[in-house]
This record gives C-alpha cells, sequence and structure tokens, in this order.
C-alpha cells in the first residue's frame, strides 16, 4: 500500500494501470480466441500507424495471404474480414505500447516531484521491466510462432535468430520441410 505521506495521485496511477492491464489481458485472451495474432504478417515495433489508403490495406492483405494461417485456415476470408481480425490485433499491440508508457512516464514524474517514496522507485520500476518482459516474450513467442508456422517447424527451433520474420525475407537456417 502507498503511505499516507505518499500522494493521491500515485494512488490513482496505480489504479489506472491496473484498469489497463484488466483490458490488456481481455485483449489478448480475445485476439487468441478469434486467432488474430498472426494478422498482421509484419511486427514493426516501431511503426504505430494502421493502414491509411487502400493500397496499404492490399499491401497487408497480400502478406497475410501468403502465411500459412490464411493458406490452411482463412483462406476464403475477404479483405473485410482480414481488416476485422487485423484491428483486433493492432489494437492489442498499441494497447500494449500505451500501458508501458500511462506506467513508466508518470512513475518518473511522481518519483521527480517527490510524490513517491524514494524506496518505491526501483520496485516500480521492477514492476516496469517486468512488464516490458511480458511485452517481449509476447512480441518473441509471436515471432517464433509465425516462423514455425510459415515454416512447417517446431516454435522450439524457431528461436535464437532461426526465424526470417525478424530479419526480412531469408529462410530458417535449419532446413525447411518439405511442402
Amino acid at each position: 500500500m502507498i503511505a499516507r505521506r505518499e500522494s493521491a495521485a500515485a494512488a490513482w496511477w496505480l489504479l489506472g494501470c491496473c484498469f489497463m492491464v484488466a483490458v490488456m489481458v481481455a485483449l489478448g485472451g480475445l485476439t487468441r480466441l478469434t486467432h488474430s495474432g498472426l494478422s498482421m504478417a509484419e511486427w514493426r515495433p516501431l511503426h504505430f500507424l494502421p493502414p491509411l489508403s487502400e493500397a496499404e490495406w492490399q499491401d497487408w492483405y497480400a502478406k497475410y495471404r501468403l502465411t500459412p494461417e490464411f493458406l490452411k485456415i482463412n483462406s476464403d476470408m475477404t479483405i473485410e474480414g482480414f481488416k476485422g481480425i487485423f484491428w483486433l490485433e493492432f489494437i492489442h499491440r498499441l494497447w500494449g505500447r500505451a500501458l508501458g508508457l500511462a506506467f513508466l512516464l508518470p512513475m518518473l514524474w511522481l518519483a521527480f516531484t517527490g510524490r513517491i517514496a524514494r524506496r518505491r522507485v526501483p520496485q516500480l520500476g521492477l514492476v516496469f521491466l517486468l512488464g516490458a518482459a511480458q511485452g517481449a516474450m509476447g512480441w518473441c513467442g509471436w515471432r517464433r510462432r509465425a516462423c514455425a508456422r510459415r515454416y512447417g517447424r517446431s516454435s522450439a527451433n524457431c528461436g535464437r535468430g532461426n526465424c526470417p520474420s525478424a530479419r526480412g525475407p531469408r529462410r530458417c537456417r535449419a532446413s525447411r520441410r518439405p511442402d
């Protein structure tokens, strides 16, 4: 608990972050249940904008049509259906970034202004790092699943740089399973 001498702003900030985590869990569950997780065939961590033109939508849809998920599960999906699953995954990823900023920036401001005790800063920093690690695990897991689905391999063999999703169109280093 936050001590009395600490700011009520810190309590509201933490409560807001708890709400954001609950929303993130719900978005993640919906993403998983609707198989939307691989709808974004590319993952560009510093890219914040969705497709803004019809040409961009067609480009994203063309990339998705090359994935095993489309070929094996959603081969009858239209671009309108693709937009539905794309938006869920896009919002999930964007919400994760917003959650990280909503935790880190107020934490720094509250610490700088003395509204949270100095001894709490390392604890809250650890909470931030754990949240960032969760995001990194989600991203690494996405890359491994994408590699495994794309190349028909075990996801265990798609780690440690063997997956081209992080490096461009190159194939996994190990031999590819015949189609």
